[in-house]
Order: C-alpha cells, then structure tokens, then sequence
C-alpha cells in the first residue's frame, strides 16, 4: 500500500526572516528586563541605597574576604575634578565621532549591563589628565592593593569611565569576572569617584 505524503510547509528563505525578526534584539531585551527586575529586587532586599560601605584599613584584605574594598582619597579633588570636565568633552566627541560613523563604536565605548542611560567610555592613556588620575591611583593604597593581589607586573587592561545617567536602572550586583577555581584573582576592576 501507498502512504501519502504529508503536505510539507513552505520555507522561508533565512535572509526573510532574518530581516524580519532581530533575534539578537529580542534575547537583549529580555536580559535586559530581567537584570532590571533583579535590580528592583536586590534594592528591596537591601533597602534604598543600602548600607554605605566603610573605608578599608586594608585593601587587598577586604578584597579577598568580602570581594569588595573602599579607599578614600585615592585621587585629589582637584585631578577628580580635571578628569571629570575631560571625560564630560570627550563623551560629546566620542559620541558624535560614533554618530557619524567616523569611529566604530566598540572602539570609544565597553560593553555595560543595563544600557539604557549608561554608558563606559574608553579612556586615552596618553591624555595628560588620564594618565595623571592612573598613576595617582596606582601610587595609592588601591595600587598596593592590586600589586599584592596580582603581583608588581599587573597590567592595566582598560581605563574607562562609566556613566550612569539620572532615569538608568539600578546596576546590579554582578562580579566583573567569575571566581577563577584555583582562588586565583585573575582581575580587579577598581572605581574612582569623579564627582
């Protein structure tokens, strides 16, 4: 006996489908609520703000018990300020450098949680106020910190800004990089307030 053949569907071509449906977009869009729900949770787990953290008699100790540190006074007031005035110009410029498509925007811009009104711009290492704020805290007890975590020849991989905008959602808790297995503290993202 003959089994008939079931009617098959017709195909769409890949390039239609890609043109109608952004995968990519909507798997962002989704991370992005969900990060964004998780943030509201975290902020009603801990409170608006939550506790401030205290200043670190010793740095790289609080780093490895509590994976987080505070040291105040790593950069003077005034190279804060300097700096601050230097990223608010090169934030314009990179902008409109990307804007224009002059610049691929991976090159002036890192990629951040969350990205609605945030933004982590590049820095220039050979920019005078820059490399002053990099060295400053490098000279600090966060740079002693690093060298005893990492060792004297640790290298700087980025030196960028993080911009979170009034009307950003709440960052997150996250780690920059996961635990390595071994204990090992393969990186340290360390933050300087500007303002």
């Amino acid at each position: 006996p003959t089994v008939p053949l079931a009617r098959r569907r017709p195909t769409v071509p890949l390039t239609r489908l890609q043109s109608t449906v952004d995968v990519s977009a909507l798997l962002y869009e989704e991370r992005e609520r969900g990060l964004e729900k998780r943030g509201e949770f975290e902020e009603a787990l801990m409170g608006e703000g939550g506790a401030a953290l205290e200043a670190s008699a010793d740095a790289a100790a609080s780093l490895v018990e509590n994976g987080v540190a505070r040291v105040d006074g790593a950069l003077e007031p005034a190279a804060a300020a300097a700096l601050k005035t230097f990223v608010g110009d090169e934030l314009e410029r990179a902008e409109r450098d990307v804007a224009r498509a002059d610049v691929p925007a991976e090159h002036r811009f890192a990629e951040v949680l969350l990205k609605a009104n945030r933004r982590d711009l590049l820095l220039p290492l050979d920019d005078d106020r820059v490399l002053a704020a990099a060295r400053a805290v490098a000279a600090s007890p966060v740079g002693d910190a690093v060298r005893s975590l990492l060792g004297p020849t640790a290298t700087l991989y980025e030196c960028s800004c993080l911009i979170s905008d009034h009307g950003s959602p709440r960052q997150v808790l996250h780690p920059d990089t996961p635990q390595h297995a071994s204990g090992a503290t393969p990186l340290v993202t360390c933050f300087t307030a500007l303002q």
